[in-house]
């Protein structure tokens, strides 16, 4: 079964990226801390970000280029940190008429924006039987996701305060730990269109 691999590929995944994170722990603190501490002092910490950003989107780009989305596609478009979760399961568990079981979200639920690995591809995503219809997560604005009218497509939109909040928080607690950027300096990013997601301006008007 698609998802019991999925489950297979992202525990191995999993495993990898903790074993990197304690081989990590050394240069971050005696090489990266410090090199950050001095882009701040010589006010480049934003530069640096507004340079990782752009990097990062092309990765993302890449998983819908080609793609042509089919009549049972349901994209939950929602920016960073703005409740794609809790949309995703409502639009999930509608599409299953409540019956959607799952060890994780993503063995079920194709996002190809995200890191290699972490969910379904889209051509394993299932096609709930109740319904004919799947959910397709992404955080691209509208300009880089293929279009159909024979799609269906939710936009989520969140407070931008609250949307920066949650992202500060989770952005280091699951990335940036003893490297996070200051408050206002990740803000100056968060609204720039460089951000790895772009602004929050530009996402919500592409929609």
């Amino acid at each position: 079964m698609p998802e019991q691999q999925q489950s297979l590929r992202r525990k191995r995944m999993i495993r990898l990226m903790t074993v990197l994170h304690y081989v990590m722990i050394p240069p971050t603190y005696l090489l990266f801390v410090p090199a950050l501490w001095l882009a701040r002092q010589l006010g480049m910490a934003v530069k640096l970000l507004q340079q990782l950003g752009p990097m990062m989107r092309n990765t993302m780009l890449k998983g819908m280029v080609g793609y042509e989305p089919r009549p049972q596609d349901v994209f939950v478009c929602s920016y960073y940190k703005s409740g794609t979760n809790w949309t995703m399961q409502i639009a999930h568990q509608i599409a299953t008429k409540g019956q959607g079981e799952f060890a994780h979200v993503h063995d079920v639920i194709a996002w190809p924006d995200s890191m290699p690995g972490y969910a379904i591809s889209l051509d394993e995503a299932p096609i709930a039987a109740a319904t004919n219809l799947r959910v397709v997560k992404t955080h691209l604005a509208f300009n880089h996701i293929p279009y159909s009218p024979q799609a269906r497509y939710i936009a989520v939109v969140r407070s931008p305060k609250d949307a920066f909040v949650s992202a500060y928080h989770f952005s280091r607690d699951t990335m940036f730990g003893p490297m996070m950027f200051s408050v206002p300096d990740f803000l100056a990013y968060f609204l720039d269109d460089t951000f790895i997601f772009e602004s929050w301006w530009h996402f919500t008007n592409s929609y």
